[in-house]
């Protein structure tokens, strides 16, 4: 997909350069993803109780007991991570737009990156054997990769300055997210949380979906030269996606930090 988009942007670029009056201009995005920590609850393997269902069939308990020496063991309720974060993931992309007169900006741009997680959860040993009155707890780790694109349709007013242009905006906002990698890990046995070769194995979650909504930019700009014009823009967005359960909240922002590189 990426090499599709970069393939696009390269026919846009030659066969814009050259006219007279330069008003269409294309361009590259390269930036930071802020991802929501609402969303990442998703992988937190307390959805629909995946890893302690994955973690009770016969073959996986009996791989963990071996570990623990034949102890038995419980996944407790609150064994789950509460507050597991989307880590800020690289940002790249591409765009195309048009210049309204001298002021007033419009550009389609398309935004990949992939979004990562790293959280840990517990284990109760459960050992008859152990004269320790209080119980016994282990920690394994959770993993988590998702495919983030992110459309915008941007207008943006440019308020003239020297030698550097401020930038205010409004977006409208197509976003889609699929999951690529989910899996738990506890005493390096792997414990497989998604699958992408069979649906049957997913247990019926929620992997994937699309959205809409709204976001704002504001940015500074700098022109290089004749040709190229920088912009640092931060792009705050709301947009509605599903990822299987309920939010019992109305504004859920992602914030974007890109650099966009412009050929006007």
């Amino acid at each position: 997909m990426r090499i599709t988009i970069l393939l696009l942007f390269c026919i846009i670029t030659f066969t814009s350069i050259g006219q007279s009056e330069q008003k269409l201009f294309v361009g590259v995005n390269l930036g930071t993803k802020f991802g929501n920590k609402n969303y990442a609850l998703r992988y937190s393997g307390g959805y629909n109780d995946e890893l302690n269902q994955r973690i009770i069939q016969p073959e996986m308990y009996n791989r963990i007991r071996l570990t623990l020496n034949d102890a038995d063991f419980i996944l407790p309720f609150d064994s789950y991570p509460q507050n597991v974060r989307y880590t800020p993931q690289l940002l790249t992309g591409v765009q195309v737009g048009y210049n309204i007169g001298s002021n007033l900006q419009i550009n389609l741009e398309a935004n990949v990156a992939k979004m990562r997680i790293q959280d840990v959860f517990t284990i109760q040993v459960l050992d008859p054997s152990s004269t320790v009155s209080q119980e016994q707890y282990q920690i394994g780790n959770i993993f988590g990769e998702e495919s983030r694109f992110t459309g915008r349709f941007n207008m943006d007013y440019v308020i003239e300055s020297s030698p550097i242009n401020y930038l205010v905006g409004f977006s409208g906002v197509f976003s889609a997210w699929r999951m690529d990698d989910h899996f738990a890990e506890f005493n390096n046995v792997l414990i497989p949380l998604f699958s992408p070769f069979s649906i049957n194995n997913n247990l019926g979650n929620a992997v994937s979906d699309v959205g809409f909504g709204l976001g704002m930019n504001f940015g500074i700009e700098y022109k290089v030269n004749e040709k190229i014009t920088c912009q640092l823009m931060y792009q705050p967005y709301g947009a509605r996606l599903d990822y299987g359960y309920t939010i019992n909240k109305r504004l859920l922002l992602e914030h974007d930090i890109v650099a966009r590189f412009l050929w006007k």
